[in-house]
């Protein structure tokens, strides 16, 4: 029996016009049963927002702090925070370079760990989350803003 590709409804073989709502049946196959075109929008439309949805929710905090940064305190020294979570400082002013991770742990606050060879570097950086303020780190020993 064909069905009604528009409203599903089931018809007789010899039907050229839906008996429920004169959709035309040339192009139904026989013995499948047809979805409403509505229902199909409908439910891709839902799938759509469905899958936003879960990459929104489930992708990484901290996208929009990635980049570098200068130093306010000695303008010469920059930090780079890379999208592996990783991050170089470069304190030209005293020849050093500190490497290290960062997470983000609250929506204002960012938490570095340094390498375990940098940490005598930078002993204040270590345990103190830094608080990101509009294109503002504060922390790591100074405050830093984006370039």
């Amino acid at each position: 029996m064909p069905y009604c590709p528009n409203c599903g409804q089931e018809n007789n073989p010899s039907s050229r016009f839906c008996l429920a709502c004169g959709t035309k049946l040339e192009s139904v196959v026989e013995g499948t049963k047809g979805l409403p075109v509505k229902a199909i929008v409908i439910g891709a439309t839902a799938l759509l927002i469905v899958i936003v949805a879960i990459v929104l929710l489930t992708s990484p905090k901290g996208n929009d702090i990635y980049g570098s940064y200068r130093s306010l305190v000695f303008p010469s020294s920059h930090l780079e925070l890379k999208r592996d979570h990783t991050f170089i400082m470069n304190l030209y002013v005293l020849g050093v370079k500190i490497n290290g991770t960062w997470e983000i742990i609250e929506d204002d606050q960012i938490n570095f760990e340094v390498s375990p060879s940098d940490e005598l570097l930078l002993p204040f950086a270590i345990g103190a989350p830094a608080i990101i303020k509009d294109d503002q780190i504060m922390g790591l020993g100074g405050i830093w803003k984006r370039r």
